[in-house]
């Protein structure tokens, strides 16, 4: 359901920061070759201008040097030196490159950050997506918990009318829970469990909440929050646990024909903030222990 292009942007553009080999094998190919031109007194650098030494001189910034038409130059190139110059027309590389900052280019000329349709210009404010994902992944939250919001966000979370929209073979698209058409915004936001669970967040959270907060879509989803002070993060990481439970107990309701009340998702999310706080008592020194939790009204709830 996540194009393959996505999951190889880094976590900074939407994606899931995996590698791609063949695209890393020709920045490996393009660094190594520069590097060969760049340094003359090394025996395979004169291999490397026999071949290439006048083509790459024009691509590469920095290498103008080299050119020289008092050595032999191949008029016919190998598979590999072809490969790199055809590499170099497509990205702009300096003299001093290195596999790392090739891949980057070449990253950012193959792989197209993904449409969250979701949303528009105007939720996202300057439209500096990085913001958004590096709220995803930045949190208090493990991977696991951080990975529902993103694909909420992405908008391929397995919903039934997602699933439905997708030509799978679902008995109906309707809630499991309420009866109406189960969409993402649906699931997590608009169906009256969800609703009920939502305002016992804003009940613990209500010390440290900005004023014009609500519980909406990009508010709880984007969470376009500083990200700098420690309340932001906590009240973040209270959120994805809460759409993480959200989405565990609408998986009980769809596959177990478990339905269960308001009460359950917010004991369920209870103990999983009580566990974080938990661990933050043992590895947080007191101030900073009281400076993060204090605001957090859990065990008056």
């Amino acid at each position: 359901l996540i194009k393959r292009g996505t999951c190889l942007l880094p976590l900074s553009r939407g994606g899931c920061g995996m590698v791609d080999w063949e695209t890393r094998v020709r920045a490996l190919h393009v660094a190594n070759v520069v590097s060969l031109l760049r340094r003359s007194n090394c025996k395979a650098s004169a291999f490397a201008r026999y071949f290439v030494g006048n083509r790459v001189c024009a691509l590469v910034e920095g290498l103008g040097h080299i050119r020289t038409n008092l050595l032999p130059n191949a008029g016919v190139l190998p598979v590999y030196y072809s490969n790199v110059v055809s590499t170099l027309r497509d990205v702009k590389v300096k003299s001093d490159c290195t596999v790392k900052s090739v891949y980057a280019l070449l990253e950012k000329s193959l792989f197209v950050p993904p449409r969250c349709e979701m949303f528009g210009c105007n939720d996202v404010g300057s439209g500096d997506w990085s913001r958004v994902w590096k709220g995803v992944w930045s949190s208090y939250a493990c991977g696991v918990v951080s990975e529902v919001r993103w694909r909420a966000i992405h908008g391929v979370t397995k919903v039934r009318v997602n699933l439905k929209r997708w030509g799978h073979n679902v008995v109906s698209d309707r809630c499991a829970v309420c009866g109406e058409p189960e969409s993402v915004e649906h699931c997590f936001l608009e169906c009256r469990r969800a609703k009920r669970a939502w305002g016992w967040v804003m009940f613990v959270l209500r010390g440290i909440v900005p004023r014009n907060f609500c519980i909406d879509r990009k508010n709880v989803l984007l969470c376009l929050f500083d990200h700098g002070r420690m309340e932001d993060r906590v009240m973040v990481f209270v959120i994805e646990t809460m759409l993480n439970v959200i989405w565990m107990f609408r998986n009980r309701a769809t596959f177990d024909h478990s339905v269960v009340s308001y009460v359950e998702l917010v004991r369920k999310c209870k103990f999983d903030v009580r566990a974080r706080q938990s661990v933050d008592r043992y590895r947080m020194s007191v101030e900073c222990f009281r400076d993060t939790w204090c605001n957090v009204m859990c065990d008056q709830s």
